[in-house]
């Protein structure tokens, strides 16, 4: 299991959730902090989720309590986790890479980072260890088209 994430280091991007107990410590593989981006999650107001795992090596934040989601049958509901944090920074990657497909990991890496909005000053227990900032895909999408434009 963990050379599945070395060998798909070398063709992807990879985003992972640090675990849903609430404790200072991220999980495998988000604990991989130069090849994998974790991902903690926040609730609408930008607070900690209660149940999202945290640390000082954790890259970003991002929503993650009740998001509308697919349920079996067919059916809609709200479902809360790191998984749910972890996927919306997975499109914003997505996202990016479609804007600029010349763009490595280091570069997707730096815009995502630097591209949110800090949230320690509503998190004080938690200040530097919820990630960099909570994700802002529009200023993210900005400074690619930015970037872009500018060459």
């Amino acid at each position: 299991i963990e050379d599945a994430p070395e060998y798909a280091y070398q063709g992807v991007y990879l985003v992972g959730p640090p675990g849903n107990d609430n404790l200072d410590i991220l999980h495998f593989p988000s604990e991989r902090e130069s090849k994998t981006l974790a991902v903690v999650s926040t609730d609408a107001a930008d607070i900690k989720a209660p149940f999202s795992n945290f640390n000082r090596d954790a890259q970003v934040a991002a929503p993650g309590v009740d998001i509308y989601s697919a349920y079996p049958e067919n059916r809609w509901a709200l479902w809360s986790g790191t998984s749910f944090s972890t996927a919306l920074v997975s499109g914003e990657a997505a996202l990016l890479l479609q804007l600029n497909p010349k763009l490595n990991r280091t570069a997707i890496n730096t815009v995502i980072t630097n591209s949110g909005v800090s949230i320690d000053s509503l998190n004080p227990a938690y200040a530097r260890k919820l990630g960099r900032v909570r994700i802002d895909y529009l200023y993210a999408v900005y400074r690619i088209l930015l970037s872009n434009r500018s060459r």
